[in-house]
């Protein structure tokens, strides 16, 4: 476990300096926009989700499962392979962005097309990077994803603060989200094409795929049953209640934050461990302290995140305190199924899920 708790450093101290600048640029963001405009705004980071989930094709966690069998230039193989999967994946949402743009613009003729081709070009510039990050943990160099990660989030926050100093508004975030997903997607492949020569292996993207069809599909299903509410909220009581709503889950969200820095490091690991000696039991172990430290944070958080909403945010937003007890009941319990599905992937299938 030294060597988890050295990883688990470095990733708790991105994950603070990541999620602590979004954090504080909260109140800023919040005074910023009108309640009817951070309500835009999360429409088009439920998009986001949604979308990362598609254009993912599960390929991350097909890696994870691949990685704890394969060795040396097996790995390697592995890795080059699945980054080649998923830009190929993004050249082909590159392509139908457009088509895919009239669609939208079609049956929601008042959008923003220049916010939609923020959003869509993020998304593809997202997908460029997530093998390369993920590799970067498969491989123990947590010191890498840091600085990596935290120069992100710095650029964006800087050129959010920029933006809406400007009077862009929801267009100026949107575009700091593109600039700094571009940053990162680039350096990221830059860095792995140093380091690991690209490689393609058909029959391991086939299974690659296969892997992560039925992932994509939990995915979308659980994006319907915790994030298309969303749009059902803009569509039946307006996008102020939902700005209302978008905060208070923030804060609920705490609870993913404060227990990732572990789950950084257990995620990808967890197969290997699985297959050492007695890699059941320590699989569990893990798997039953991450579970406490979920529950301890939901009923911290339902205290203390009130009183930080009556400090910090404008009135118009109080409504919010209300709802965070109930909001961090449900990110906990969405949570432990997350910890607790090492099982599902044990076989080679997932016809046990």
């Amino acid at each position: 476990m030294n060597i988890a708790f050295k990883q688990s450093v470095y990733y708790a101290a991105g994950l603070v300096l990541m999620k602590g600048v979004s954090f504080v640029m909260l109140p800023f963001i919040t005074s910023s926009l009108s309640t009817a405009e951070y309500g835009r705004l999360d429409l088009w980071v439920s998009l986001l989700n949604i979308g990362s989930i598609l254009l993912g094709f599960g390929l991350i966690e097909a890696l994870y499962k691949q990685a704890g069998e394969a060795k040396g230039n097996a790995f390697n193989t592995l890795n080059s392979t699945a980054t080649m999967q998923q830009l190929i994946i993004a050249a082909f949402a590159l392509l139908a962005s457009l088509p895919v743009g009239v669609a939208v613009y079609v049956f929601w003729p008042e959008i923003s097309l220049l916010d939609l081709g923020l959003v869509m070009s993020t998304l593809i510039f997202s997908a460029a990077f997530n093998i390369p990050l993920t590799w970067l943990r498969l491989i123990d160099d947590a010191r890498s994803f840091f600085l990596m990660t935290s120069s992100k989030a710095i650029l964006q926050a800087a050129l959010t603060y920029w933006f809406l100093q400007q009077g862009l508004g929801v267009t100026g975030i949107l575009l700091s989200g593109l600039l700094s997903a571009l940053y990162l997607s680039c350096s990221l492949l830059y860095r792995q094409w140093r380091q690991l020569p690209f490689q393609w292996d058909a029959a391991v993207a086939k299974d690659m795929r296969r892997y992560g069809l039925p992932i994509v599909a939990s995915g979308i299903l659980l994006f319907i049953a915790a994030g298309a509410e969303r749009w059902i909220l803009a569509a039946t009581i307006g996008l102020e209640s939902l700005a209302i709503y978008a905060l208070a889950m923030q804060f609920a969200l705490i609870i993913v934050f404060v227990c990732e820095p572990l789950a950084l490091w257990w995620y990808p690991k967890r197969f290997q461990i699985l297959n050492q000696p007695n890699g059941k039991q320590t699989t569990a172990r893990i798997a039953e302290t991450l579970s406490h430290a979920t529950l301890f944070c939901a009923v911290s958080l339902s205290v203390v995140a009130p009183l930080i909403i009556e400090w910090w945010f404008p009135t118009r937003y109080s409504e919010a305190a209300t709802w965070i007890p109930w909001l961090t009941l449900g990110i906990a319990f969405k949570q432990l199924s997350h910890i607790l599905t090492t099982g599902c992937y044990v076989e080679k299938q997932l016809e046990s899920c």
